[in-house]
């Protein structure tokens, strides 16, 4: 092979190792980025943790799992405080959504739990999301009622051993709730009466007229066709039926469809005192509460060598720093010098 040969095999491959440097440049800069996450009354998970995950072309991406310190700061799961998140700039290129789930214990898995209370989709920029109970409905609209009475037993005995959230100063009772039909969600309702500090269910429904899913201390009558119960038998543990609900309190709870827990999940959309000196049959208010639903933030911004972040459930990828060796103008210089070359080296040989 001639030396002139040599010159312009030289100066291609020159060319080509620029353009692959270049381009390796450009991919190690785009897949950093720092997802910030900022929650407002997102309740604890206890023994569970969250997981954050980017709808990556429809499928799920976890962006890292958290847990909350006892003052609402994001923890890892070992109690340890995080800033910030690592993901992938070619993943945040097809994404449309963010999701935060609650995840059981131990849970290895790579697709999102059943219960996913917040979600939100992403901005034009894919630089944001404001996040909203990922409820299916809109809760804009929100009222509730109710009165003491025991209408599965003896009409006259115990009338404040009972709650019905119905509204009876009509000519015929009508629902005493104003709340959007959860049918066919991930979600219901669950009335509750916290006696002594214990939530004790009134049962589950979809919607406020009609009976609920359960009766499980109501007497033998049957009750109206609107969700309530009668605290007359079985009692649960530490306390006695029946009993006067009066100074307790009344709460309207959204439940994942598939949780059994016996206490309410942290969306309480409806809540009340029940007055010291309630009078059986009188119809009293609940609270709307839905504006205190948890909420939160999702930012998404490039990493930076400014940027400093002390903690993160994955590695983030380390910010290239510049040099003459892999700066544009470098670049370009040497791509010139080698087409340069090449053109001399050709018109030698005419």
């Amino acid at each position: 092979m001639n030396i002139k040969n040599r010159l312009i095999k030289t100066a291609t491959l020159l060319i080509v190792l620029q353009l692959v440097l270049s381009l390796n440049s450009v991919s190690g800069e785009a897949t950093d980025l720092e997802l910030t996450l900022s929650f407002t009354n997102l309740g604890d998970p206890g023994d569970d943790h969250y997981e954050g995950w980017l709808i990556v072309d429809g499928s799920p991406v976890s962006t890292g799992k958290f847990s909350l310190d006892a003052n609402g700061g994001i923890v890892d799961l070992s109690g340890t405080a995080i800033t910030t998140f690592s993901v992938s700039a070619i993943d945040l290129e097809l994404a449309t959504k963010f999701v935060l789930s609650l995840e059981p214990m131990g849970d290895t898995d790579t697709v999102p739990a059943a219960i996913k209370p917040l979600a939100g989709d992403l901005n034009v920029a894919k630089t944001s999301s404001t996040l909203t109970p990922n409820l299916g409905v809109d809760l804009g609209t929100v009222a509730g009622s109710y009165i003491l009475a025991t209408p599965t037993n003896d009409p006259v005995t115990n009338e404040n051993s009972g709650i019905w959230f119905l509204d009876p100063t009509g000519t015929d009772p009508v629902a005493g709730l104003t709340l959007p039909d959860l049918t066919g969600t991930d979600w219901t309702y669950e009335g509750w009466v916290v006696m002594n500090g214990t939530p004790v269910t009134t049962g589950t429904f979809d919607t406020v007229a009609g009976v609920d899913a359960s009766a499980p201390y109501s007497g033998t009558q049957a009750g109206p066709p609107f969700p309530g119960e009668d605290f007359l038998d079985n009692a649960p543990t530490g306390l006695t039926f029946p009993t006067d609900l009066s100074g307790m309190t009344a709460v309207i709870s959204i439940e994942p469809r598939i949780d059994n827990a016996a206490s309410p999940f942290q969306f309480k959309p409806l809540m009340g005192a029940i007055p010291v000196d309630a009078i059986d049959h009188t119809l009293y208010a609940l609270h709307d509460m839905s504006s205190t639903l948890a909420a939160g933030t999702v930012s998404i911004a490039e990493v930076t060598s400014e940027t400093t972040s002390t903690t993160s459930t994955t590695p983030a990828a380390t910010t290239s720093q510049s040099t003459d060796d892999d700066s544009p103008g470098f670049g370009l210089a040497l791509i010139s010098l080698s087409f340069f070359t090449i053109l001399v080296v050709k018109r030698k040989n005419n």
